[in-house]
């Protein structure tokens, strides 16, 4: 039995990257072990089956953990086969270096190189998160579309808990990992505000606890917007199943942009300084916006966290009424889609029904018959 390591990322859109990786060795037959922290170990719950096992570490960043991660790996020396190193950061590695796993892979940085034994040269920049991870595993042409699953009653229950229906909402994720990346707090406001007089429905704001403040304030210049301010008040499960539900989801280059592609929602995501055609996420139902593709902007993608120019110009030309329309045709198109296939799949199952009902019959004693007089 083969056995295999993934050392998962430290973000949430790094995590869901990796989702074809693992669909990949699990169909191979291959038995995936994941180590990851708190934060994204629920992006690999819901990657179902494909996962083995899962343990969760509560690594702080910056720490190095050395004696908790030498003895995770003296519990695991000699267990795995193949060890797939996700993570930039040597303090990764380290648990594949102390269980001597035989194949240390990965894209090494830094002091990375010295813990590794099947190290990759650079992945070229046009490839996606997605395919460089798939790259690891010397895979051929595969899908490179990350996919997640959230149980559809979980989601109705989420759902419903903050008084929302399924498909009847608007998600907003305004915040950034870094301050070039967001897209301006009055842009988002105008647009929730033309939003709600063109789509009204409620909006949910959804980030991290240092971003409520951000969302607290893009809500208070639109008190006519039914707002659900949920920015640090949701664990990522939670986040998981409003994102589901949504109608449409809106955010910068960040995380939980991909947990909706994941999810099978349509999204707009607004690039500025980085480059999509190695971040955006991978789904049939991403809308990409990115400034340069419109505008002169020759310091784009310069890949900083801070605006060189300080006018944070790539973000700013991005209008409100351009992604408002983005957003709205994203929504129209995916309703068209689920209102198509709704007849299909009611007569899939009435078939399956039916079949059921046959096969029972046919099996069933004659007292299990209920013959009609």
């Amino acid at each position: 039995m083969h056995r295999s390591l993934i050392l998962a990322p430290a973000t949430l859109g790094d995590s869901v990257a990796s989702q074809p990786l693992v669909e990949l060795l699990a169909r191979q037959g291959q038995v995936v072990s994941v180590v990851a922290t708190p934060l994204v170990a629920p992006v690999y719950r819901a990657m179902g089956k494909a996962v083995a096992e899962l343990v969760e570490v509560p690594f702080l960043h910056g720490r190095l953990h050395l004696a908790a991660r030498r003895d995770l790996g003296a519990q695991w020396r000699r267990c795995f086969d193949v060890a797939y190193c996700l993570s930039p950061s040597y303090k990764a590695a380290l648990i594949a270096w102390f269980a001597q796993v035989p194949r240390r892979v990965g894209y090494p940085v830094g002091l990375q190189s010295l813990l590794l034994n099947q190290p990759l040269r650079p992945e070229p920049l046009q490839q996606s998160v997605a395919e460089r991870f798939l790259a690891l595993a010397a895979a051929g042409p595969a899908d490179a579309r990350p996919r997640l699953e959230r149980p559809p009653e979980q989601v109705e229950a989420t759902c419903t808990r903050h008084g929302l229906t399924v498909h009847g909402y608007w998600v907003i994720v305004p915040g950034a990992q870094e301050p070039s990346r967001a897209w301006p707090a009055a842009h988002y406001s105008r647009l929730a505000r033309e939003l709600n007089e063109m789509a009204p429905a409620p909006v949910v704001l959804l980030g991290s606890a240092d971003e409520a403040d951000l969302a607290e304030h893009i809500a208070a210049q639109c008190p006519e917007v039914v707002w659900r301010q949920l920015a640090g008040r949701t664990s990522v499960n939670q986040a998981l199943d409003l994102l589901a539900g949504a109608r449409a989801v809106l955010g910068n280059d960040s995380g939980p942009i991909h947990l909706a592609a994941s999810l099978g929602r349509p999204q707009v995501s607004l690039f500025g300084p980085t480059d999509p055609t190695r971040w955006a996420p991978v789904s049939v139902r991403t809308h990409t916006l990115w400034a340069k593709d419109h505008s002169e902007l020759p310091c784009a993608p310069c890949e900083r966290s801070q605006c060189r120019t300080g006018d944070l110009r790539c973000m700013q030309e991005l209008s409100p009424q351009r992604v408002l329309s983005t957003l709205l045709q994203a929504a129209q198109r995916d309703e068209a889609n689920r209102m198509a296939q709704a007849p299909r799949l009611a007569a899939v199952a009435g078939a399956s029904a039916t079949a059921t009902s046959d096969a029972d019959t046919r099996g069933a004693s004659p007292q299990q018959v209920a013959v009609p007089h």
